[in-house]
């Protein structure tokens, strides 16, 4: 059995003096597959990225969302599972 890897990248980048904001992470890294008898049966490359878009609307009040992509994530899936989600957002 080989090491497995990973890979992260993070990002933010603000716009309008800093009005709007985009970050988020993206992780890809590989993992053991198992066949049905429990042994080892190659590798998966596993992604899981979060891009976030927030807007300042007063100096602690963000709204905004984010979208979640993920691939081969959850145990028995091997589709692109994707998941938006809208916020707000208060920074203290």
């Amino acid at each position: 059995m080989d090491p497995n890897a990973q890979l992260t990248i993070v990002w933010y980048k603000g716009f309008l003096d800093n009005k709007l904001q985009f970050s988020g992470f993206l992780d890809l890294w590989t993992a053991d597959k198992y066949n049905a008898k429990g042994e080892t049966d190659g590798r998966n490359f596993v992604l899981l990225t979060e891009p976030q878009l927030w807007y300042n609307v007063w100096e602690n009040l963000n709204i905004g969302g984010e979208v979640e992509i993920s691939n081969k994530f959850l145990p028995g899936k091997n589709d692109v599972v994707i998941n938006p989600a809208l916020g707000i957002k208060w920074n203290f």
